[in-house]
Order: C-alpha cells, then structure tokens, then sequence
C-alpha cells in the first residue's frame, strides 16, 4: 500500500459489511492509513458482489492514471508524534482480539457461501473471545435471519445497536428487515427510519421501508421510498422490481411494466423476479401470449419457480390451450404439493390431463 501511495498509483479501497477506517487506523501506520482513507472507496454489499465488481471495472479501474486525486502524505514529525499519541493511548491489541477477528472474517466467509450454521459458530466463537464484538453481533443476526429464526436475528441486532456498532445504520436496518419478516410493519419502518436518520443517503433503507408499507398495504408511502431510493442509486434494480409491484397494486399496470422492463434492464440479481412479476402486469392487461413468454423466461431462469408455472399454466388455460396448462399445473404441484390452489390444480388435472 505504501509503494502505490508513493508511486500515485489509481488506489480503490473495497469495504464490506462491518468495515470502518477508524478500525484500520489502529492497524496500519498513520501515513498509511490517513490517506487510504481518503481516497474514493467501493461499498461492496453481500447480496450484491457482482454489481460492485461491475462498478469497479466500469467506473473506477478503467480511467487515466493520470485523472486520478491523491491526498497528501502526511511526512511531519508533528503529525507523526501526533499520530504515536493516539496510538499509545489505544488499548493493546491482545492475541484474544486478533483471534475473534479470525472468527469473525471465517464467519463472514461461510455466510457468504451460504453456509449459515458454520457462520453462526464462528461468529458465536468471536463474542465469546470479544464480548463487546458489535458487528459479529450483526452479522450473526444476519445469519439467524438467513435461517428465518427472526427472534434470533432481533435479539442480535438488538446487542448490536447497544454497543454503538461503528456503522449503526446497519443493524437497525437489519432489525427493520427481521420484523418486516414478523409482520411487525410499524416495527420495521421505525427501525429503517432509524437507519435513515444516521445515514440519510442510505438507499437500502428507503427501499427496505418501502417493503414495510408495501406489506402493511399503503402503496404511495411505498412508491414515495422506492423513489427515493432510486435517486439515490439510479442503477437499483430491486427498487425498480419493488416499486412495480406496488403499481401492481395500484392498478397502474403500464408504470408496472416499465418498472419490471427497467429491472431486468439493469440485471437484478434475482433476475427471475421482475419477468414473472410483468408477466403477472401483462395477464392482468389482458396481453397473454406477452404474459407467458415472461413466465417462460421466469422459469429458464429459476427451473423451480412452481409459481411461474402456476401463473403460466392459468395464462394457458385463458387462452384455451388445456393440455399446456394440465402439463404446467402438474409441474407446480410437483415442485410445491403445499400451494393453496393445489385442489383446484388437481380437479383440472383430471378433466384436461
């Protein structure tokens, strides 16, 4: 890091879930860490690795070196007795310490690759060696949540906020997501208003309050955050996919087309979602051949998405052809013999099958 300082090197900090620079300052020498703390950095989301990737090579690795702003180096003996004060005023980095970090960065590994019970033991592994370990006590709940123990995910959130973590924004609106979860919606859009408070460009948030009221059935208050959302970050692609489904609602079913359309523009990275959504839009407007080639794309991308089959099968049926909607009520049943309609699905089986 020093060499590409001094070189002016194009420098890019990636942060992820947890991160905070006041952490690296204890780790690193002042002259390190006071300008890479300064330089244009990346938040790279969990959910969204590829679209961060995406961003770094479009919009930040591919300029002139020389378009590039360096901060300046700090070289004076005031600034690095300054700089040793601080630093000899820090608690010892005890063995301990380093040790839960270890957990911690496993824990966030298997989370990653969706291993949520190893996840658990390792974050359970860096409290135990770091009581006072705020971010594992929200990422630990980010696993619970993962699971659906929603309880679990609450009361870790909960520790998280109360020992201040760094990036209190995060398990606030962790905690707003795992009671939206509860359908405890007046919950949940207090804790996103919360996370909006202390992060007021915070477009995750305004969006996942946007699914509070979606859910709680007020649909303006919805499309007001998803809009908000969006002009935060115009490439967000879920915001788009939401705030159709809350047209959707509305009966506005050509804003919802052009919302779902915008979303598989933009590759939400549950792709399979805005096509089965407009295809949905498409029936209800009566466009039906539209409305199955979207639940058709659905299904090529999730081949177990038993409610696209559903929906395509009740397209199939509207237009007559009862052999194709027998075959796709059967493939639905298949994938989900729980599905509420699945009588109805059966009963039509036996005439059309």
């Amino acid at each position: 890091i020093e060499h590409a300082l001094l070189h002016k090197r194009n420098i890019i900090p990636l942060t992820f879930e947890g991160f905070s620079f006041s952490d690296m300052k204890k780790q690193l020498p002042a002259h390190i860490a006071e300008p890479l703390g300064k330089y244009n950095g990346i938040r790279v989301p969990a959910d969204f690795f590829d679209e961060a990737m995406t961003r770094l090579r479009t919009r930040f690795l591919d300029v002139p070196l020389e378009m590039v702003l360096h901060p300046a180096m700090p070289t004076t003996k005031a600034y690095e007795a300054e700089q040793k004060q601080q630093a000899d005023a820090q608690p010892a980095v005890t063995e301990a310490t380093l040790t839960a970090e270890e957990y911690y960065e496993r824990g966030n590994a298997h989370y990653d690759n969706e291993e949520y019970d190893a996840a658990i033991d390792n974050y359970d592994e860096a409290i135990r060696l770091k009581p006072d370990y705020a971010a594992a006590y929200n990422n630990r709940g980010n696993a619970y949540e993962k699971k659906g123990e929603y309880d679990a995910a609450i009361r870790d959130r909960t520790r998280s906020i109360e020992l201040k973590n760094p990036e209190l924004h995060l398990p606030y609106n962790n905690r707003g997501i795992a009671y939206n979860n509860r359908g405890e919606y007046d919950a949940a859009i207090h804790d996103h208003t919360e996370a909006i408070r202390l992060k007021p460009d915070y477009a995750t948030a305004y969006n996942n309050r946007g699914v509070a009221y979606y859910d709680k059935g007020e649909y303006d208050a919805a499309i007001r955050d998803y809009n908000e959302a969006i002009r935060l970050k115009p490439d967000y692609a879920s915001a788009y996919n939401n705030r159709g489904n809350a047209y959707e609602k509305k009966g506005e079913y050509d804003a919802a087309i052009r919302d779902y359309t915008r979303s598989t523009e933009l590759k939400n990275p549950e792709l399979h979602l805005p096509y089965y959504n407009r295809g949905v839009a498409y029936r209800n407007k009566g466009e039906i051949d539209a409305a199955i080639r979207d639940f058709t794309e659905a299904i090529r991308l999730k081949p177990d998405y038993a409610s696209a089959y559903l929906n395509r099968g009740n397209a199939y049926n509207s237009k007559g052809n009862y052999a194709a909607a027998a075959r796709d009520y059967g493939k639905a049943l298949s994938l989900n013999p729980n599905e509420p309609q699945a009588d109805l699905m059966r009963d039509y089986i036996r005439k059309h099958g």
